[in-house]
């Protein structure tokens, strides 16, 4: 496991940060560095200048701006797993977000530390394999492209 995971997370209300990093810091047996931003301009020279790990993202952002900061981390190529979170009862998926490779999704007001832990194990375990395979795939067609001959 990485000796820290650096986590962002795109928030709504400064209480739902505050909750997650008690929650993120009582799991144990792993350090994490959480960071908050709140606001669109906050976002952008922020990922620029940091290497996450993970991202959170509220599903509560208003307007679609949630998908769009997910579209934007894709557009940057972070290729880091991105969980959203979204409010009990609310049972609109968002299928532009699976679109976009979103990892999971959390309910903020029903989770707690040994689910978030889990979410948080599989989505980078999840992305490492994705990586893993984009890479191998990526050398094989290198391969075959390079190839004089065809295979048959």
């Amino acid at each position: 496991m990485i000796p820290e995971i650096r986590i962002s997370y795109i928030y709504h209300q400064k209480s739902d940060f505050l909750i997650m990093k008690k929650l993120v810091e009582s799991i144990p047996h792993q350090k994490f560095q959480l960071s908050g931003i709140d606001s669109f301009e906050d976002f952008e020279s922020h990922i620029s200048e940091q290497n996450y790990h993970l991202f959170f993202v509220d599903f509560n952002l208003g307007e679609n701006l949630e998908i769009d900061l997910v579209q934007k981390l894709r557009e940057l190529l972070v290729k880091a797993p991105v969980i959203l979170l979204q409010e009990k009862g609310s049972t609109y998926t968002n299928q532009e977000a699976l679109k976009l490779d979103v990892s999971d999704f959390l309910i903020k007001e029903t989770f707690g530390k040994e689910d978030l832990e889990l979410k948080i194990k599989y989505a980078l375990r999840d992305s490492q394999s994705k990586n893993s395979l984009k890479n191998e795939v990526d050398i094989f067609s290198s391969i075959f492209e390079k190839a004089a001959d065809p295979f048959i």
